[in-house]
């Protein structure tokens, strides 16, 4: 599944740059705001009727259920230090920032045209499908567990490569720098995914589902960027 979504964000930032370049960018949030109509049109289109699920009378009240849940967390030392990670890793925190000054970064320090981030961006995405990919594989050579904090602490320190970069021959270290980043990132998000499913109690099994991605649209991050700073 996130191979199928990624592949969505290798078409987008790549589309993204093109139509700021051509039409600019307030003029490509326009078309993307149709493709957000045509995506809700496609929702409303589907006619598949899911199975009722019948309601527990046991079933005890969503505060309660919180509170167990919480302290599931607070009592089992594997949980408790990934949802350490989640808050302050690159499934939200970390990677919330860097997301954010990344395609004012290529622009500004860098000078590269619209249509330029939109293909870098879009690399990261193939990358981020090679990651998905590979992540099995992985999680079966080292360890589900192990692969979690390996994934950050081998290619974090590679992704620093990236913000050294100047305009000139050095602009291939953000190219580098943002790929390698999207690999180690998947990679750690699936393996976590899947051990918090593996140590989580049926009971709770609900409560710890893959969050949203936090990145939102690239297509939407990069013409939005773009259009700030031509204010």
């Amino acid at each position: 599944m996130e191979t199928i979504r990624s592949s969505g964000q290798v078409v987008g930032p790549g589309i993204g740059g093109a139509l700021v370049s051509l039409l600019d960018a307030a003029n490509a949030i326009r078309i993307q705001a149709v493709t957000f109509a045509v995506s809700a049109a496609s929702l409303l289109a589907i006619r598949t009727r899911e199975p009722v699920i019948p309601a527990h009378s046991d079933r005890p009240r969503l505060r309660t259920q919180i509170i167990r849940g919480l302290s599931l967390v607070g009592r089992d030392h594997i949980l408790r230090a990934t949802a350490t990670a989640i808050a302050i890793a690159p499934g939200n925190l970390s990677f919330v920032i860097a997301s954010s000054v990344t395609s004012n970064f290529m622009s500004r320090n860098l000078k590269l045209s619209p249509t330029a981030i939109g293909l870098i961006i879009a690399g990261g995405s193939v990358t981020v499908m090679v990651g998905a990919a590979c992540t099995p594989r992985l999680t079966r050579l080292v360890d589900s567990a192990r692969i979690i904090w390996l994934s950050l602490a081998v290619i974090g320190p590679i992704t620093l490569i990236g913000p050294v970069a100047k305009p000139g021959w050095s602009t291939v270290l953000i190219i580098i720098g943002t790929g390698i980043g999207e690999i180690g990132q998947i990679i750690y998000s699936i393996t976590n995914v899947g051990v918090r499913q593996r140590f989580c109690p049926d009971r709770n099994r609900s409560s710890w589902k893959p969050g949203p991605d936090t990145r939102g649209s690239d297509f939407h991050d990069h013409v939005t960027s773009h259009a700030l700073q031509q204010r």
